[in-house]
């Protein structure tokens, strides 16, 4: 079938992806195009859906973290060994502390270990940070649900480390 170009009124096919007259788009075929896009996302965003739901928690875990996502659920909490969201986790607490953040240092590397829970706490993590300055520091964790949020606190694990820390805070007390 011919149809008329919106720009220059002349006939062409409406199979055309452009009048071959003056060259403007064949609002048809662009609208069709649109179409089959939202589509094929609605159909990616559904089986995405259906393999979360349906394959379990190993699933889960691989997406999750493609997009290398935290903490989630109280479930993500525990263990703390080979876990990627608690290390995670752990990595963005340290990397977003004053502390951190003043000596411009980062957490190379976490590696954490489950501890007994102290009270009201989902799990306790004993990690090491290793960091970019070339040190590590020892730090305790404790993953808490509170308000149906889950909470992340944590406090130096030696007393190397608490010193350090202390020896930061006196010297940087208006930064705190």
């Amino acid at each position: 079938m011919l149809k008329n170009c919106d720009e220059c009124g002349k006939s062409y096919s409406d199979k055309a992806n452009s009048c071959v007259h003056c060259g403007a788009p064949n609002q048809i075929i662009e609208e069709d195009k649109e179409n089959e896009n939202s589509i094929i996302w609605i159909i990616i965003i559904a089986v995405f859906t259906f393999l979360m739901l349906a394959k379990g928690p190993e699933v889960r875990d691989f997406f999750l973290n493609i997009f290398n996502q935290g903490i989630i659920t109280k479930e993500d909490v525990s263990p703390c060994e080979n876990n990627n969201r608690v290390n995670l986790s752990i990595k963005e607490l340290f990397d977003g502390s004053q502390y951190a953040l003043s000596q411009s240092l980062k957490a190379v590397s976490v590696n954490a270990e489950t501890r007994p829970t102290s009270d009201g706490s989902l799990s306790t993590c004993a990690a090491k940070l290793q960091l970019n300055n070339g040190k590590s520091i020892n730090i305790l964790v404790d993953f808490k649900e509170e308000n149906g949020n889950i909470m992340i606190y944590s406090q130096p694990d030696t007393e190397a480390d608490l010193k350090d820390l202390g020896d930061y805070i006196s010297k940087n007390k208006d930064l705190i």
